[in-house]
């Protein structure tokens, strides 16, 4: 990612990132898969045109982390749009159980792994909850019965924060937002606008069409695979990581102030954030294979996609 007030440009072959007149980084053009580009960056036109002609993508996001809009060929030609709406629309239902078995087991494992460092009976007993109502899924077809299992669920796993944090700093009540109403809220809020960035990248580049997923509704108002894919990355990339944060007292209630009926990071703090963000989605970690988290979302999702178009079919 190019960050605020850096400089790529092309030397022999090789995309060289300067920041405050220092160079910060030399990538072999080969090398390069994407590249993001935040606001306040700059991107030389040789480079651009290097880029373009080896047919990498270039994404533009703004100071929040959204997409903005992206350069380079799309990868998502009418063939691909047609399989990818005959999967999902083929087996529907294995496909929302499959995001949804991946989330629920996502929260089993973050509640487990509290549970024994904390030694906190109460945290097991609601990773057994959750595990309930993952095994239920298998159970049920109905659309709303499979979305309403997904939020019991999700309400039931939240619970838990309040025994993860430390009552002493924190006051957890439940997962809220739009607005959220208290810091814990207000980083996962964050944290999940973030990972929707690095998702939409990895859709993009697995030639998916973000338009078109299986869960969320198809009603042209909002990229649905994107929120479709999210869910299997929320607690092992965003929770894990902001409940560390949390409990090693990095981030703390000063670090946010009320607004507008909600709660925020303040200018500083954000700025902190993104900085700790890019270095941890940036950092190999056993859990993920020894791969980073970015890396990991993208190679789970080029899976998906190569499944979804190789193989054409969706059966269990």
């Amino acid at each position: 990612m190019i960050s605020p007030g850096s400089e790529a440009t092309k030397d022999h072959g090789r995309a060289v990132i300067t920041k405050d007149g220092a160079k910060v980084a030399s990538v072999p053009l080969g090398q390069i898969d994407s590249v993001v580009v935040s606001s306040k960056a700059h991107l030389s036109m040789p480079l651009i045109f290097a880029l373009l002609e080896n047919g990498r993508q270039i994404f533009f996001v703004d100071s929040f982390g959204r997409l903005c809009g992206a350069l380079g060929k799309e990868q998502v030609s009418l063939e691909r749009f047609e399989t990818q709406r005959a999967v999902f629309t083929a087996n529907q239902n294995y496909w929302i159980r499959y995001v949804i078995n991946e989330k629920l087991q996502a929260q089993i494992n973050i509640l487990k792994t509290y549970a024994k460092r904390k030694k906190e009976i109460a945290l097991a007993d609601i990773a057994g909850q959750v595990k309930l109502y993952k095994n239920k899924l298998m159970k049920h077809d109905d659309i709303n019965e499979l979305r309403g299992l997904e939020g019991q669920a999700a309400k039931c796993y939240f619970s838990g924060f309040a025994y993860i944090l430390d009552p002493k700093v924190w006051t957890w009540t439940g997962r809220n937002r739009r607005p959220p109403r208290d810091g814990v809220n207000a980083l996962l809020s964050y944290g999940y606008t973030l990972l929707e960035r690095d998702l939409r990248i990895a859709i993009a580049g697995a030639g998916l069409d973000p338009r078109l997923g299986f869960f969320h509704s198809n009603n042209g108002r909002k990229d649905s695979l994107v929120y479709d894919l999210l869910e299997p990355f929320r607690q092992p990339v965003i929770d894990r990581f902001i409940l560390k944060l949390l409990n090693l007292g990095i981030f703390t209630p000063a670090d946010f102030e009320l607004a507008n009926g909600g709660c925020k990071m303040k200018l500083a703090t954000k700025k902190r954030w993104f900085e700790r963000y890019e270095e941890y989605l940036e950092t190999p970690f056993q859990e993920f294979q020894g791969m980073s988290p970015r890396q990991h979302i993208r190679f789970w999702v080029e899976k998906f996609g190569l499944f979804i178009f190789d193989r054409g079919i969706g059966d269990e």
